[in-house]
């Protein structure tokens, strides 16, 4: 009798359950909202439209993030490619093997950097920044005439890394809101 009362209870648990139509957890079937997503389950079709709404804002968001961070990796191939080239024009200069390992690691740092864009955004964008930065810093201290050479490329690259950063970091954010929502 007691084994039959144990099923009824489980069966009637049960029944007070269902899965949520966005993210596809269980919710018990008086709540108003996944305790998960947040969709409003059992709520109002404006209820719904709204959160559909908000959910695709999110996803348009995240969607120019991600074509502002492939400019972004672009830039970062081009820099390792520039370093690369300059790397193999040092090799044919004498006494210059310091030119040349600088632009190899330079070339290591800005490729490691792009291809890391796709794991972490927001960190390799800041990182390859920072480090084109501590570049521009080291020339403009070994010859301070570079400083103000090519300033229109830098204000270029300065802004690309700007809209960068803002990109990873709304990718980081938008997408985090995405996977709950």
């Amino acid at each position: 009798m007691e084994l039959q009362s144990n099923n009824l209870e489980t069966t009637s648990i049960k029944a007070e359950k269902t899965s949520c139509s966005n993210c596809s957890k269980s919710i018990k079937k008086n709540e108003t909202f996944c305790g998960n997503c947040g969709f409003p389950e059992n709520g109002s079709e404006q209820e719904k439209k709204k959160f559909n709404y908000s959910k695709k804002l999110k996803q348009n968001v995240l969607d120019d993030s991600k074509k502002k961070l492939k400019n972004v990796k672009i830039v970062l191939y081009i820099m390792a490619g520039i370093n690369f080239i300059a790397g193999i024009y040092y090799l044919t200069q004498p006494a210059a093997i310091a030119e040349v390992i600088a632009s190899i690691f330079a070339t290591c740092i800005f490729l490691g950097c792009a291809l890391w864009v796709n794991k972490k955004p927001l960190i390799a964008v800041l990182s390859a920044f920072g480090f084109w930065l501590l570049i521009q810093i080291l020339t403009a201290i070994l010859t301070p005439e570079s400083l103000f050479q090519g300033l229109l490329l830098k204000f270029i690259i300065i802004s690309i890394f700007i809209k960068g950063i803002k990109s990873a970091k709304d990718y980081k954010d938008f997408s985090a809101k995405l996977n709950f929502a």
